[in-house]
Order: structure tokens, then sequence, then C-alpha cells
């Protein structure tokens, strides 16, 4: 009996050790889908992502779904939201309310270093079109490689802003079927202008026909090399440094957007 007593407490002291293990600081949940709109799959793939993300970078990446955000305003639920699970210095979250279509992104800390504030409706934008459409899965999967490209132009020590935005992605072939197309209407025009302008003309029967009695007389030529003139400019030195960003803190930011 006390052997079977004593395995019971040893159970209930390995369990509590456990609880206490899962509830700890570095197990905070980036994955928050109140309003159920991920199937386990998709969670169990989006969590994967956003736990690899977070740790290279040292900056929580969370995305938060509820199904009401009460009386409170987009931006107070996300801040409430975050401090109240203490998700720390470093942070960018995602939270998204599809009964309303309204969704915030808040930064803290090197996330907003990496989405300023005049960045988030671009950030915003990339998402916007999927969560409208309720295609949640690749909304989030996108938010989660965009805080990823973000966060690692702004170890480079340029991050992305409004005078240095993203590069979209280059489509040579979209490029090079809308190159022909433009070249093809401007070939277009081009010869229905000259064609049009060469309704008076009719063929003549010699090459001297075509010349104009009078109006060709050269009595002199000469070639006359005057003078030449090199200008040089100095190219100016460039001593901005490296380039690197300063940066601050990066202190708490976000915005709100509908969808």
């Amino acid at each position: 009996m006390k052997k079977i007593f004593s395995a019971l407490i040893c159970a209930i002291l390995i369990i509590s050790a456990l609880s206490v293990t899962v509830i700890s600081s570095d197990s905070l949940p980036l994955l928050v889908d109140e309003d159920g709109v991920l199937s386990k799959s998709e969670a169990s793939e989006l969590s994967e992502k956003l736990e690899d993300i977070s740790e290279r970078w040292k900056t929580s990446i969370i995305i938060v779904t509820v199904k009401s955000l009460g009386a409170m305003s987009p931006e107070a639920y996300a801040n409430d939201f975050y401090d109240s699970n203490g998700y720390g210095d470093a942070g960018i979250l995602l939270l998204v309310c599809p009964a309303s279509g309204d969704g915030y992104i808040l930064t803290q800390g090197r996330g907003r270093i990496a989405i300023s504030d005049d960045m988030i409706d671009y950030v915003a934008g990339r998402i916007s079109d999927d969560l409208s459409a309720d295609n949640y899965a690749s909304a989030f999967m996108i938010f989660a490689d965009t805080c990823d490209e973000f966060l690692m132009q702004a170890d480079s020590g340029s991050p992305y802003s409004t005078s240095n935005p993203p590069r979209e992605p280059y489509n040579f072939f979209k490029a090079l079927i809308i190159s022909l197309l433009l070249g093809l209407v401007i070939a277009f025009i081009a010869t229905a202008i000259m064609k049009s302008q060469l309704k008076s003309v009719r063929s003549k029967d010699s090459a001297a026909d075509y010349v104009i009695g009078g109006s060709l007389n050269v009595t002199l030529t000469r070639d006359l090399f005057l003078y030449s003139k090199v200008t040089r400019v100095p190219i100016p030195k460039n001593d901005s440094g490296s380039g690197r960003s300063s940066g601050s803190s990066g202190g708490r930011g976000g915005g709100s957007f509908k969808f």
C-alpha cells in the first residue's frame, strides 16, 4: 500500500513539473485560433513555421483569431493580449476578427524596426485578399513569410520603408508579353501615320524624276574643325559609412486594417 501511495505521489509531482514547463514563458502559444478558421493540419504546419521564424530572429511572431472583439478596439485588444501573455520585448502580432472583418498588426521592439509604422498598410495589403476570401491558411502563411523577409532585411541594416520598399518578384514572361504587345501597337500606329502621309506620292519611271529641277546645286564642300572642350566633374565620395541603420529600441507600434 505504501508503495502504491509513493508511486501516486511521484506521478503527481511529475505531472506538476510538466505543467509548469507548458505554461513557462518559453512555451507561449504563437498561434491562437479562437475562431477555428484553420484545420488541425493547417494549424500544425503554421505553428511550426511561426516557431522556426521566432527562434531564428529571437522575435515572437504571433497570429490570433477571435470570434468577437467585444467592446474593445482592435488596437486595445491586440495590446492587451500581447501584454497579458508576456511575449516580451520583441514581437509581431497579427490579430484577425473574421466576424467583423477587423485586423490589427502590433509590432514591438525588433519587430517594429523590421516593420515600421509606415509599412503596416503594405504588409496588410499582402494578406487582405486572402482574408476577405476566407483563405486564412494562405493569408497566415504569407504573413509569416513576410515577417521573415522583413526581419532579414532589418538585420542587413536597411529595413524596408516607403523610401526603401520591397521589390516585387520579377515576372519575365509577363514582361515579355507586355513588351511584344506594346511594340506591335506602336509599330502599327507609326506605319499607319506614314502611310497616310504618302497618299499623294506616285511611282516614277527613273530616279531623275524624283529630283526637283534646280533644287540641288553643290558648289563647295569643306570640313572645318573648330575646337574641342573636355569637362571633368569629380565624383563625390560616399562618406555615409556602411549604411547600417542605427535604429532604436523600437518601442511599440502598429496599425489596424479592414478586410
